[in-house]
């Protein structure tokens, strides 16, 4: 179990934050599902905390995408600061100027020296999540469990169905687990080798089920459609505290999705509270909840965080938990730089995908 002392003294122990008069209201987009909801949780908390009105907006990437690109276009935002900013489209709007410099005057310090030693502060954006890309497999399997994604893909040893994403970001993770599966080294992924990563593919096409979300991948296995899936830990992490007969693995070379926090440019209340608000997610308190919210990894590897959850819990923790050394971040710079005839690697590797579906 988290620590619930830890979380109810961070709740009740919150520091009010000095404001400019001005800033009545904060405007913070955020994702849509689980991590949304906590979101909406602790911007109540914040508004408790310093009497501003802290407003949510749900946002899908295809939201982000277009609300961004029309803040370069336009010169104004309909919110402050965005949390959940997907690393593809953070990449595809940030050379727009449309992300102002993070003020990290009067951050925690013990915060951010944590995310400045592992890389996850930069002039205009804070990693606000990483997400893992778990493998989960049927309790059948538990005496002679697979421990790799070469083993997720050996359906001679471990019979049954494969679960994997029908589409999205979620499609280079189908290929990249199968390049790995091949024998390529985690990193040493890129450039894909598309050729190789589909025809590995093709031994199991057979036994491929595809999602379009993590539940449902999960759902399947459940269901006894598949025997293994891999799935964001998340939705992985909640079935478990749900008490679904599912068991994970976070083998060498797991994927981790990362996501960014940005203050807009063009701050329609202000930067100053956009800064204020950035800054105070950001405080061990916070951090904790929100874990324990969504069953994120968390992102803040300081034991001011990482110290209020259990070894198990920690082994799910991208970077910051007690295996470190099996996640590795997808590399987004690759997907959005140009490939062949002029497009991305991204639509490169999706049209890929297409095609492959087709057979």
């Amino acid at each position: 179990m988290f620590n619930k002392l830890s979380i109810l003294t961070a709740m009740t122990a919150v520091v009010l934050l000095p404001f400019a008069a001005h800033a009545e209201q904060v405007v913070v987009a955020h994702a849509a599902g689980i991590n949304g909801n906590a979101v909406e949780a602790i911007l109540k908390d914040y508004s408790a905390a310093t009497g501003v009105d802290a407003v949510g907006i749900t946002m899908s990437d295809t939201d982000y995408g277009a609300k961004m690109q029309l803040a370069a276009r336009t010169g104004r935002s309909d919110f402050d600061l965005a949390l959940g900013v997907t690393s593809d489209i953070y990449n595809l709007i940030q050379p727009q100027g449309v992300f102002t410099a993070i003020d990290i005057s009067g951050w925690n310090t013990d915060v951010l020296d944590a995310m400045k030693e592992a890389g996850l502060i930069g002039e205009d954006y804070a990693v606000s999540q990483d997400t893992a890309a778990l493998l989960v497999y049927s309790p059948t399997f538990e005496d002679d469990a697979p421990a790799s994604w070469s083993d997720f893909f050996d359906t001679e040893k471990w019979p049954g169905n494969r679960g994997m994403a029908s589409g999205g970001m979620g499609v280079p993770i189908n290929l990249e687990y199968a390049l790995i599966a091949s024998g390529v080294q985690p990193d040493e992924l890129y450039p894909l080798d598309l050729e190789e990563a589909f025809a590995e593919l093709d031994r199991v096409a057979d036994s491929i089920v595809l999602w379009d979300n993590a539940p449902k991948g999960i759902q399947d296995i459940v269901n006894g459609d598949t025997v293994m899936t891999w799935s964001y830990a998340p939705a992985a992490l909640s079935a478990v505290k749900a008490g679904q007969d599912i068991k994970l693995a976070a083998p060498p070379g797991t994927a981790v999705a990362r996501q960014y926090a940005v203050v807009m440019e063009d701050a329609p209340n202000g930067n100053e509270a956009a800064q204020q608000f950035l800054k105070w997610w950001f405080e061990p308190e916070q951090q904790v909840k929100y874990t324990e919210l969504t069953n994120y990894g968390i992102v803040v590897p300081s034991p001011l965080v990482t110290g209020n959850f259990t070894e198990e819990q920690q082994a799910y923790m991208p970077f910051s938990g007690n295996h470190p050394e099996n996640y590795r971040t997808i590399n987004y710079d690759y997907y959005s730089s140009e490939g062949e005839l002029g497009q991305s690697n991204l639509s490169l590797v999706l049209d890929g995908w297409n095609n492959f579906r087709a057979r």
